[in-house]
């Protein structure tokens, strides 16, 4: 497919987002094989390895469940309180709050009916503090959510990271992996 004979604004091409891997990465071999592409400030990180090691044993698991901009069409990549209930019961995880916005009926929920202990470091800005999310996102050994600026960091960064889908987006290529965040699953 070529490009529109009159593109928008008198430029001479244009072509759209999801066109673009056939011109520059055309086949799997062509992605680099790092794992990160982004790196968090070292000084940062190790102050919050220390603040999570204050939470005491556990793999440290830092939950997004939603982005703020909720449509029909993006609800369904959501998670609500019920649908995290299987992680809430794997033993040994101490989870982190990385749920930017107003979260606090959904965390109190959680403890409620499931028991869960949802740590929030109310002194960092999630959604204005990308340095310290990036740091904060680092210093966890895991992410788990749905595709939202949050996971996207943590892709980022090579954090491994569990990715909520229903059906593999476009941007994965067909793939079960995510070939521009390897550590994706």
């Amino acid at each position: 497919e070529s490009p529109t004979a009159a593109p928008p604004g008198g430029v001479d091409y244009h072509c759209p987002t999801g066109g673009l891997p056939r011109f520059f990465r055309r086949t799997f071999a062509d992605f680099p094989p790092a794992r990160a592409y982004l790196k968090a400030d070292p000084a940062k990180v190790a102050a919050w390895r220390r603040r999570l090691n204050d939470l005491g044993p556990g793999l440290k698991t830092g939950m997004v469940w939603r982005s703020p901009l909720v449509s029909a069409h993006r609800r369904r990549l959501y998670a609500g309180i019920d649908d995290l209930a299987p992680i809430f019961a794997v033993p040994g995880l101490s989870l982190v709050s990385l749920q930017y916005g107003d979260s606090q009926a959904e965390i109190a929920e959680a403890s409620a009916k499931y028991g869960a202990t949802i740590h929030v470091f109310s002194d960092l800005d999630l959604f204005n503090d990308f340095d310290g999310l990036a740091a904060l996102i680092e210093a966890l050994d895991v992410v788990v959510g749905p595709p939202t600026t949050t996971v996207m960091l943590a892709g980022g960064l090579g954090k491994r990271t569990c990715v909520f889908v229903r059906t593999h987006p476009w941007s994965w290529l067909g793939q079960v992996e995510n070939p521009f965040f390897p550590s994706f699953r």
